[in-house]
């Protein structure tokens, strides 16, 4: 069996019945359309004539009407009418009973092999032609019977071989049920391909290749980016090799049983009609994303079947405002499973509902800490925020913050985060590690300056603190104090709201080589306009009346001199790659470099027109904004009409959704400074401008 990569998973929980069943069903239609010839379709056939003969020595038996009639139709039947008339005039006295027995089963025989011909020369009555597709005379139920038909065991054999190639795979993704649609719309358009390009034809066209090459090619468009293995090997494959055993076994079958009495399905017509229906109905079933429903309804039905009873009770419980019974449901779970995170999240919803935050906190915590250990960060991000919005200043297991920092980053859950570093950073010295206070200073620099501040000094009191480590820390420590004396005073600690800060990183080294790699194809999105959203000046306030806003730059006076960069030198760059050590991007048709996040001290973004038909999210990536002073600023650019965000983040949400992730960690993983501010620079929302000129100068070069 083949078995493409993303099959894998999935064909291990189910086996492929409805491939199973089209299997069986194709050597059942076989053996049951040999009959009386056996397995040897190209045997002698007998004449009409012979069947005739017998009869006429035999005038006392009964004739098969069919035989006469067939007989009338060629124009043979002229040349028997006298004798025939001779033979029932005469009175030939029967024999015995069992003698006219033997003679009647004898003529009875040769009648039905003559009427049934071979596979080579059908006669009328051969399954050929009684269920194949005749275009002279075409019934609807041949369209549904023609492909059991197979004209011999090597045809047989070679149609089983493709099915198995192709069809558990798609079963796998697709289900037994779009699978079957599949194969009946490929059936379909065989049939229909050799009704219209053979009108009138008494050629029938029988046996599975319609089908087949269905199969074949919506396997080939689901798995065109995949290797396929051989079940049993570890030999990966390309998928689209699926190709030469097609082509191959089709030119075999082409030379091996054409002819001109006789069409077994293998004729250009049919064929290119079934592969062109089973590759766009692969890429129909990909638009309408019924593969990805069906794998979310099975996921549902996974999970539901696997929940404890009592915890399915527990949420009807619940759903029906009994949130004590609920409760109660699933901490009998919890005693026999401590950890079962059905039941923690069962308990933790009950006491929401019921506005018992408090008491079910203990709950909430210990689900944190599971979803963690299992690296369940997506759900363990949504049950932070739940816990903290409901119960401010509340804390938890200090790893288990740290690890969920970056994916609420991600999913811009920015007062989570915050109040996840505050939690872990805590004025009555709450232990940390050296490790955990570097991690929490790093990860505060954007988002809340005081936590970094305090978790810089917490690290540098550490005499085990590396030297690199060390001299960073005071250089961020220095930094963030100069920022805090020219700041008001810091909010309650139980506030999420963030602090001012520019937080400059220290000089970077060269770019490092990296293999080639090819860049994904751009994709459009649709931006949320708000026209009242216009440039606006860059002025000083007060960070609470903008949370997302972690840094506020002034544009110096029109008497006073400039202070900042005189201009900016843009390198254009496309992306490839989010690497853990940075990112890997094309500059300007090079070949791929990897710029390590130690190389990003700045990141500006602004959605600016004028680059091309529509506005363009710009992305520029300062290399030298700690040091630049009046010089040149060093950018790398990237805009979004270059590449594909979600070539870089994956997911499932829109272009939008992808883009917004994308300068989440582009923030969250380098530390650098976000410009114009912290909610802007993450798209929230984009600011506008009318020029590449304007948001240079606005963004970049008043920035200081």
């Amino acid at each position: 069996m083949v078995v493409p990569e993303s099959a894998e998973p999935d064909r291990r929980q189910r086996l492929p019945w409805a491939t199973f069943a089209l299997l069986a069903l194709l050597v059942a239609g076989f053996f049951t359309a040999r009959g009386e010839a056996g397995l040897v379709g190209d045997s002698t056939p007998v004449e009409l004539e012979s069947a005739v003969e017998l009869w006429l020595n035999h005038p006392y038996l009964e004739l098969d009407s069919k035989l006469w009639s067939e007989l009338r139709k060629r124009k043979s039947g002229a040349s028997y009418e006298e004798r025939v008339a001779q033979a029932r005039a005469a009175h030939v006295p029967p024999p015995g009973d069992e003698a006219r027995a033997e003679e009647q089963s004898e003529l009875d025989l040769v009648t039905r092999l003559a009427l049934r011909g071979t596979d080579l020369a059908p006669g009328p009555m051969h399954p050929f032609r009684r269920y194949g597709v005749v275009p002279a005379a075409p019934g609807f139920a041949s369209l549904w019977t023609h492909w059991a038909m197979q004209s011999g065991l090597e045809r047989l054999a070679a149609v089983l071989l493709l099915i198995w190639i192709a069809a558990p795979a798609l079963e796998s993704a697709l289900g037994g049920g779009l699978l079957a649609a599949l194969c009946a719309a490929a059936t379909l358009a065989a049939a229909a391909a050799h009704v219209l390009t053979r009108p009138g034809s008494p050629v029938p066209l029988v046996g599975a290749w319609g089908l087949t090459t269905g199969l074949v090619g919506a396997f080939l468009v689901r798995y065109a980016r995949h290797e396929a293995r051989v079940s049993g090997l570890s030999l990966a494959l390309p998928t689209w090799l699926v190709l030469l055993p097609w082509a191959a076994l089709g030119l075999i079958g082409r030379f091996s049983f054409a002819s001109a009495a006789v069409e077994t399905g293998e004729s250009l017509a049919p064929t290119l009609a079934a592969l062109l229906v089973g590759a766009g109905g692969a890429l129909g079933l990909r638009a309408l994303r019924l593969e990805e429903r069906r794998a979310a309804r099975a996921e549902a039905r996974l999970r539901a079947s696997a929940l404890d009873p009592r915890i399915r009770k527990a949420q009807e419980a619940q759903a029906r405002g009994s949130y004590d019974q609920a409760i109660s449901l699933a901490t009998s779970v919890l005693r026999e499973r401590p950890d079962d995170p059905d039941a923690l999240a069962a308990i933790w919803g009950a006491h929401v509902a019921a506005g018992r935050e408090t008491q079910g906190a203990t709950a909430a915590k210990r689900l944190l800490e599971v979803y963690a250990r299992h690296g369940k960060l997506a759900p363990a991000a949504r049950v932070w925020e739940e816990l903290s919005r409901a119960l401010p200043g509340t804390r938890t297991e200090t790893t288990v913050l740290l690890r969920i920092v970056p994916e609420l980053v991600v999913q811009a859950r920015r007062d989570a985060a915050i109040a996840a570093l505050r939690a872990v950073v805590t004025p009555d010295g709450r232990a940390l590690s050296v490790g955990q206070a570097v991690r929490a200073a790093e990860l505060a620099i954007d988002l809340d300056p005081q936590s970094a501040l305090a978790a810089a000094r917490i690290a540098l009191a550490a005499p085990d603190l590396a030297d690199d480590k060390r001299v960073k820390l005071e250089e961020l420590a220095r930094s963030l104090e100069e920022s805090a004396a020219r700041l008001p005073p810091p909010p309650d600690p139980g506030d999420s709201a963030p602090l001012l800060v520019t937080a400059p990183a220290a000089p970077h080294e060269s770019l490092q080589a990296s293999p080639p790699e090819p860049a994904p194809e751009p994709e459009s999105f649709e931006l949320e306009r708000n026209d009242a959203l216009a440039p606006a000046p860059m002025v000083p306030r007060d960070s609470r009346q903008d949370e997302l806003a972690t840094v506020f730059y002034a544009a110096p006076p029109a008497a006073s001199p400039h202070v900042g960069p005189s201009s900016v030198k843009v390198t254009a760059a496309v992306p490839i790659e989010l690497d853990p050590a940075g990112l890997r991007l094309r500059v300007e048709g090079a070949e791929p470099t990897l710029f390590t996040w130690d190389h990003v001290q700045a990141v500006g973004v602004g959605l600016v027109s004028g680059l091309s038909a529509k506005p363009v999210v710009v992305i520029d990536l300062v290399q030298n904004w700690a040091e630049c002073g009046d010089g040149v600023l060093e950018v790398l650019r990237l805009r979004s009409d270059s590449f594909r965000a979600r070539a870089l983040v994956g997911g499932e949400g829109n272009a939008l959704e992808a883009l917004r992730a994308l300068l989440a960690q582009l923030l969250a993983r380098s530390g650098a400074v976000p410009l114009p501010d912290g909610g802007a620079a993450r798209g929230l929302p984009f600011r506008e401008f009318s020029d590449p000129t304007s948001y240079e100068r606005d963004v970049l070069l008043h920035a200081s």
